[in-house]
C-alpha cells in the first residue's frame, strides 16, 4: 500500500468470539515482525533489514494509514493487535472501538509489546522519529494498566471485554514490571504495582481463574447473543 508496509494476514482468525475475516492486521504483527528483522540487521549489518523494520514500524504509529494499527485517544496512543473486519456490524457483548470499517482491538500484552519495538528502535539507531509515539503509547498504560486488574481477582485480557482472563497472567505482570523498568514513569510504576500487588494469589489460583473467567465472559457473550 505504497509507502505503508503491513503483515497481512489472509486467513480466517478468532477474537473472542468474532471470527475475523481475511486480510486483517495489527501493530502487533507489524512491529514483533520488526523486531526479528532488527535481530537480522545486528547479524548481518544489512541496510535493507534496518529499512524495513522502519517502514513496518511507521506504518504502525500513523494515524492517517490506510489501514489504522493505532489510534490517538485522551489518555493517550493505543496500538492494536488486531484490526480487522466482521460479519457482525455490532456486538452488543462487546465495546469495540471502531474507525470507519475497521474494529480496533484494545489488548494490553499486544500493545506493549509492539511499543517495546519501538523502544528497541530508539535504543539502536538513536533517531527521535518515534519518540511521540513512545510517549503516547507509554502515557495510555500509564493511563489504564491498574484497570487491567479485573476485580482484584485477576488480569484482563482486553478493554473489550475487561472480565475476559489474560490468558498469560504471569506474562502480563512480567509485561507490566518491565514497561515500568523501561520508562520509569510513575503511572505505570504505579498501574505495574497494582498487578504485582495481587500476583501471588493469582499464581495460586490460576487454573480456576481460566476456567471461572472464561465462563463469566462466556455467560455474557450468550446472553447477549440469546436477546438479538
Amino acid at each position: 500500500m505504497g509507502q505503508y508496509r503491513y503483515v497481512r494476514n489472509d486467513f480466517q482468525c478468532k477474537y473472542l468470539w468474532v471470527y475475523m475475516q481475511p486480510a486483517f492486521y495489527g501493530a502487533f504483527m507489524n512491529n514483533v515482525t520488526a523486531h526479528g528483522l532488527l535481530y537480522l540487521y545486528e547479524a548481518t549489518r544489512e541496510e535493507r533489514y534496518l529499512l524495513l523494520a522502519d517502514r513496518l514500524l511507521m506504518t504502525s504509529v500513523d494515524v492517517d494509514a490506510p489501514v489504522p494499527l493505532c489510534s490517538q485517544v485522551e489518555e493517550g496512543m493505543w496500538l492494536h493487535e488486531y484490526v480487522f473486519q466482521s460479519e457482525l456490524e455490532s456486538i452488543a457483548w462487546c465495546d469495540y472501538m471502531k474507525n470507519g470499517k475497521w474494529n480496533l482491538a484494545r489488548v494490553f500484552n499486544g500493545h506493549i509489546h509492539a511499543l517495546f519495538t519501538l523502544m528497541r528502535f530508539r535504543e539502536m539507531t538513536k533517531q527521535d522519529f518515534y519518540d511521540d509515539a513512545i510517549a503516547e503509547s507509554t502515557r495510555l498504560m500509564g493511563s489504564l494498566l491498574e484497570s487491567q486488574v479485573y476485580d482484584n481477582r485477576y488480569f484482563s485480557y482486553c478493554v473489550e471485554m475487561p472480565v475476559y482472563p489474560d490468558y498469560g497472567q504471569e506474562r502480563a505482570m512480567l509485561l507490566a514490571e518491565s514497561l515500568a523498568e523501561l520508562t520509569r514513569d510513575e503511572s505505570v510504576m504505579h498501574g505495574a504495582q497494582a498487578l504485582k500487588k495481587i500476583w501471588p494469589e493469582v499464581k495460586a489460583n490460576n487454573a480456576e481463574i481460566q476456567t471461572s473467567g472464561f465462563s463469566a465472559a462466556e455467560k455474557i457473550y450468550l446472553s447477549a447473543v440469546s436477546k438479538k
